[in-house]
């Protein structure tokens, strides 16, 4: 079997995800124990009998712990990954596929971007109020961005360019409120609110940059073995130095899906979602791309896709 892979980010966390691999591998239960240990937080527990509050905590970790998974049971199996990318959090693991970093360096790297993630959405939330994250379906990126302007609206900010009709809004819940009647006599069709509601990927995380790649300054990052692209620019990441600056700006830089699946398209491998979930999935279908995309998060689900492999 050979595919792109494609590893999702925050909001794909669920209880019991994952669990069928950890079953079926020794290596996947040895990654378990690893990040357990890194972790100090038992995670076979936490994705087994975890609350959803502890689920939402620990997400980045478990979102992580997850893709990777699936990426060593994938290679365990003999499949051929041509291409890696990843959403958003999903570039760690995307890095982490292409050998740019081992899981030690990974799992430490998490660790400190919750930290610093959490702290700066409490000190957004302490001086601007509510913050809220919202999909908006019926413009493009670009037009988005004409209509913040165009309306003076401070505090909110396209921070995902999922498709061409579909952009995930970031920023305080005032701030959207404003901006809900222009959008919409613009040509916005749906604000669908979404769980998520730190300030990701805006410039309310700019303080967290530089003091971030500082600390990955200190960290091993090789150069990539595999192919991989990525989320903030669409780009191919060919050095270490890229990959550390990439993972940096990112905190208070948009993600281009849209722009990296236009990058994509020039292949003619199918895609397929390394880690739990259908989210990317989806994606390929509203960036129209012309191969289908499959699901491999779990045993059964990669068991299928090699079934029906030619």
């Amino acid at each position: 079997m050979e595919i792109i892979a494609l590893y999702p980010g925050q909001g794909s966390q669920q209880r019991g995800m994952g669990l069928s691999l950890y079953e079926a591998s020794e290596r996947v239960r040895t990654l378990f124990k690893e990040v357990s240990e890194i972790a100090e937080r038992d995670m076979y527990t936490l994705l087994s009998e975890g609350s959803d509050g502890d689920l939402t905590t620990y997400a980045q970790l478990a979102i992580t712990l997850v893709n990777r998974s699936a990426h060593l049971r994938l290679s365990e199996l003999g499949t051929t990954i041509r291409v890696h990318a990843g959403f958003s959090l999903g570039e760690l693991s995307a890095y982490a596929a292409a050998s740019i970093l081992d899981d030690a360096t990974l799992f430490q790297i998490i660790l400190t971007r919750m930290a610093m993630m959490e702290t700066l959405s409490a000190k957004a939330r302490d001086t601007h109020g509510e913050l809220v994250m919202a999909a908006a379906i019926g413009l493009d990126y670009p037009a988005i961005e004409a209509v913040l302007e165009g309306e003076r609206i401070a505090d909110l900010w396209p921070a995902n360019d999922n498709a061409p009709l579909q952009v995930v809004l970031s920023g305080t819940r005032s701030s959207l409120e404003r901006a809900r009647q222009p959008l919409f006599q613009a040509g916005v069709r749906r604000l669908i609110p979404l769980k998520v509601s730190g300030p990701f990927h805006t410039p309310f995380m700019e303080e967290a940059t530089a003091p971030f790649a500082r600390y990955l300054e200190g960290l091993p990052f090789s150069a990539p073995k595999e192919p991989v692209y990525s989320s903030i620019d669409g780009h191919l990441v060919k050095t270490a130095h890229q990959a550390r600056a990439n993972l940096a700006s990112q905190l208070a830089r948009p993600v281009r899906w849209t722009q990296l699946m236009r990058e994509l398209a020039v292949h003619t491998t199918p895609f397929a979602e390394v880690g739990h979930g259908t989210v990317l999935c989806g994606l390929c279908k509203s960036n129209n791309t012309p191969r289908a995309c499959v699901s491999l998060s779990s045993e059964e689900a990669i068991a299928d896709a090699m079934k029906d492999t030619p």
